[in-house]
């Protein structure tokens, strides 16, 4: 899978935040892990500029400012 640089820096920064709501709405942990690796296995098909946006972080609880 390639991902371009800045798409793949946004998957690192934002898998902790991600997980964490996951936690929060769905049990097992397993279950919550799988959601977020859904959801990061989906980006290679986006567009990296949306991504950027700084009011992104406002829609994640305890996301990286």
């Amino acid at each position: 899978m390639n991902l371009s640089p800045s798409v793949a820096q946004w998957a690192r920064e934002w898998r902790g935040p991600m997980l964490r709501f996951a936690l929060l709405h769905i049990q097992p942990r397993e279950e919550a892990e799988d959601a977020v690796q859904d959801a990061l296995a989906a980006l290679p098909g986006t567009d990296p500029a949306p991504l950027a946006q700084p009011a992104l972080s406002r829609y994640l609880p305890g996301s990286p400012q």
